[in-house]
Parts: structure tokens; C-alpha cells; sequence
């Protein structure tokens, strides 16, 4: 009987992992490939992240979909924090802009937001890219 609920368990945790990955991937919009991403954080200090690693410009490219997230939960109050750009051959070809405050007065400052054909897209951030930004920076204040 063991054997069984640990063998369900290992099913349900497998199919639940691939439908999420599928659906990371099923709508981003990245016709082109891209080599570089910069992130510009704005604090008293304006800092720029540039960076040719494909994992950490994979993860931020899973967040740029064609599905809108909008819904009620939106803070429109909340001034951008960071700016992520994608570019290729040092040209610049696409950003977004990214609010990540948390504090008491903003707990809905956790989002991206970019335009494609004039429409507005608006997505939460993933756990993963929230704390990527944050220990990018942490790194960046250290040296």
C-alpha cells in the first residue's frame, strides 16, 4: 500500500512539473533569438546587470508571453524598480519594465509590464524571478 501512494505521488508530482514547464514555453513570443540581457535597477544609483548566460536570460524570457494576467490585484501605483532588456548584437530588441517593492505599503509591487502591439501585458512575477533580481543586486552592492 506504500509502494502505491509513493508511486501515485512520484505520477501526480512528474505530470504537475511537465504541464507547468510546457506552459512556460507555449507562449513566449521571442520570434528571434536574443544574446544578451541587461537589468537596469533604479535606486539612488542607477545600476545595469549585463549578462550573456542563457539560463538567467531563459529564465526571464519564460516571464514575456502573449497571455495577459490582468485582473484586479494590480497595483498601478507602483513606480518600476527594475528594466529588463533583451538584445541582440548590442541592439536593443525588446524591455520591460518590472515592479518588485515589497513592503507594506505596495504587497502588489511584484510584477512585469510590457507592450506588444500597442497592448499592454501584465504578468506576476515567478518566485524564481523575483529572487534572481534580488540576489543580482545584492551581488552588484557588493563589489
Amino acid at each position: 500500500m506504500k509502494l502505491l501512494i509513493a508511486f501515485l505521488s512520484l505520477l501526480l508530482l512528474i505530470s504537475s512539473c511537465q504541464t507547468r514547464i510546457t506552459t512556460s514555453y507555449d507562449n513566449n513570443i521571442f520570434e528571434e533569438t536574443f544574446d544578451e540581457l541587461n537589468i537596469v535597477y533604479y535606486n539612488k544609483d542607477t545600476l545595469t546587470y549585463i549578462t550573456k548566460d542563457t539560463t538567467i536570460m531563459n529564465l526571464f524570457s519564460q516571464l514575456i508571453t502573449d497571455q495577459n494576467e490582468l485582473n484586479e490585484f494590480f497595483a498601478d501605483t507602483c513606480a518600476p524598480t527594475q528594466k529588463i532588456i533583451f538584445k541582440k548584437n548590442g541592439q536593443q530588441i525588446f524591455s520591460a519594465n518590472v515592479s518588485n517593492e515589497i513592503n507594506k505599503e505596495s504587497l502588489g509591487c511584484n510584477y512585469i509590464i510590457y507592450f506588444l502591439n500597442s497592448k499592454m501585458y501584465i504578468h506576476r512575477l515567478t518566485y524564481r524571478t523575483g529572487m534572481a533580481i534580488d540576489e543580482i543586486y545584492s551581488l552588484m552592492q557588493k563589489h
